[in-house]
């Protein structure tokens, strides 16, 4: 029962809990980016911007104006989330008490010009 009780606590305090408990990103998350993406396409212009470098508190509270861009252009809404530590742990983030799943997307930036790696925040 102690370690029951102690692994309850450590999730507990480890994430911040947004949207009615509806999304919970780590304590650890210091920026998150949100970008639109085409569906099956993995080309320059195949994506955008939506969020760039926000707190958990700005991201969690534009959720679901995000959902709904997303849905409305019929895209997936594609999150990246940097901890403190420099570690990219988007999957690391519960959406509906699910974890999200690592989907690719080409990132928007002529700089990058690449296919990279985020997470799927679901739309539906």
């Amino acid at each position: 029962m102690k370690l029951l009780t102690a692994v309850f606590a450590l999730l507990v305090t480890s994430t911040s809990v947004f949207a009615d408990d509806i999304l919970e990103i780590p304590n650890n998350v210091v920026v998150l980016h949100a970008f639109l993406q085409k569906p099956n396409t993995f080309e320059p212009g195949a994506s955008e911007k939506l969020a760039e470098a926000v707190d958990a508190t700005t991201f969690s509270s534009n959720l679901q104006r995000y959902i709904a861009i997303a849905k409305q252009r019929q895209m997936k809404l594609i999150v990246t989330a940097q901890a403190a530590n420099g570690d990219w742990v988007q999957n690391q983030i519960r959406y509906k008490g699910v974890f999200l799943q690592t989907a690719a997307y080409f990132h928007p930036d002529p700089d990058i010009n690449r296919r990279v790696t985020g997470a799927e925040l679901p739309t539906n």
